[in-house]
């Protein structure tokens, strides 16, 4: 009866050495993924911060321009953007 023992002790033995590398190889598996999705989207925000910066750089540049071009209409307009507001946080 030994010889059946031992063999079940090395099947239980060589099955659970298998069972871990299994979980080994999914866990990997998982991490990879996950740092890929992670590089994806860093890339992603980076690209929309980019775009981002870039437009509000352009706006300022056209603000900026239409400043030089007509001062005292966008004065104007500031003041009355400046009133607007004043009144809107008194209530």
């Amino acid at each position: 009866m030994l010889p059946m023992k031992d063999a079940i002790a090395n099947d239980t033995k060589i099955g659970t050495t298998r069972l871990k590398d299994d979980i080994r190889q999914t866990v990997t598996e998982v991490r990879d993924d996950l740092e890929s999705a992670a590089g994806k989207a860093g890339r992603r925000v980076r690209e929309y911060f980019d775009t981002a910066s870039k437009e509000i750089a352009h706006v300022g540049d056209e603000v900026t321009t239409q400043i030089r071009n007509k001062p005292v209409q966008s004065s104007l307009m500031a003041l009355a953007a400046g009133l607007l507001l004043g009144a809107l946080m008194r209530r």
